[in-house]
């Protein structure tokens, strides 16, 4: 059985609040980098609160999908594309 929604997030936010993704917030804040170190580690923290909320939620709650829309953009592009392929496998989104 593959990862599910809420086990994808957990690993996202598990990344961005160490901080061990520095592309990501990046993308999160639109482009722009951290302003300070103050701004970047409120953004940090805020990771943190975003997978405690997704720990303790149950894997059916819409709490996970509306965190699922801003931690991870297109998610629903690529369920979307992994439920059209017969073969259930996700196709790349990526465009060259």
């Amino acid at each position: 059985m593959g990862d599910t929604l809420r086990d994808r997030l957990l690993t996202e936010l598990e990344g961005l609040q160490r901080g061990s993704n520095p592309f990501v917030p990046q993308r999160l804040s639109g482009g722009a980098k951290f302003r300070s170190t103050q701004e970047r580690g409120a953004s940090y923290r805020r990771y943190g609160q975003l997978f405690a909320r997704v720990q303790q939620a149950d894997p059916d709650d819409p709490l996970i999908e509306e965190i699922a829309d801003e931690v991870l953009p297109g998610w629903r592009r690529a369920e979307q594309s992994a439920s059209d392929d017969p073969g259930g496998r996700p196709q790349d989104l990526s465009t060259e």
